[in-house]
């Protein structure tokens, strides 16, 4: 929407579909890296993921820059039964209409691509988006998989807190040392030593198993008509 300092989108990409990532009797996948890709009017750009009822933050660029869109490496296990979630932040303030999806540099994107290995055997190459329908129902789906937005909203996690900010789900520790100080962004209370991870090997897993990506897309704004 426009005239908003902060207008939020967010995408909820449930466990039933991110299990497409994992190759039949398989448990984990290792995630190696990820880009988050908004346009001029980005903010800021955060992923997490869903586990055992609890919200972990796996990536976060409050302050996000348009010119500066790198890969963030990353070297987490994703389980089966986890969710992904993205948030994308966007200052509309100086927009009189409403602000449309688009490739063009003044329309607007939320674009996670999530690096992981192994892939699959049948793909490599997933996409989680959400859309609005003619009929303005909100949609999230992969492939032929479908589920309502709202009814994801409802029931299985939305990153966005109350009036009161309290959020739906409680916060997990970060999953890596690496983006331990997640935890002061977050507002975490101290619990100790943060949790021991291992080095990253993403470079020496990528030389010798297949990589996959999931683009993670949160397309919920109204669909251009020209």
């Amino acid at each position: 929407p426009p005239g908003q300092k902060e207008a939020h989108h967010i995408l909820h990409c449930p466990h039933e579909m991110v299990a497409n990532l994992f190759s039949p009797g398989q448990d984990t996948v290792r995630l190696i890296g990820i880009v988050h890709h908004l346009h001029e009017r980005g903010r800021a750009a955060r992923t997490y993921i869903v586990r055992d009822g609890k919200r972990i933050p796996l990536a976060l660029q409050p302050h996000f820059d348009y010119n500066f869109q790198a890969s963030i490496p990353l070297n987490v296990t994703l389980q089966r039964g986890d969710a992904l979630e993205a948030h994308c932040t966007y200052d509309t303030s100086k927009d009189a209409e409403e602000v449309v999806w688009g490739e063009r540099t003044q329309d607007e994107m939320c674009i996670n691509l999530l690096r992981f290995t192994p892939a699959p055997p049948t793909s490599s190459q997933f996409m989680c988006a959400s859309l609005t329908t003619p009929s303005k129902q909100e949609v999230t789906f992969m492939g032929r998989q479908t589920m309502s937005t709202d009814l994801i909203r409802s029931t299985r996690g939305h990153p966005l807190p109350d009036e009161h900010g309290k959020y739906d789900l409680p916060w997990a520790q970060p999953l890596s040392t690496t983006f331990a100080e997640y935890g002061c962004a977050l507002g975490f209370p101290p619990k100790g030593n943060p949790p021991k991870a291992n080095p990253p090997t993403a470079n020496s897993a990528l030389m010798t198993t297949a990589a996959g990506t999931l683009f993670f897309v949160a397309t919920i704004w109204t669909v251009r008509h020209d």
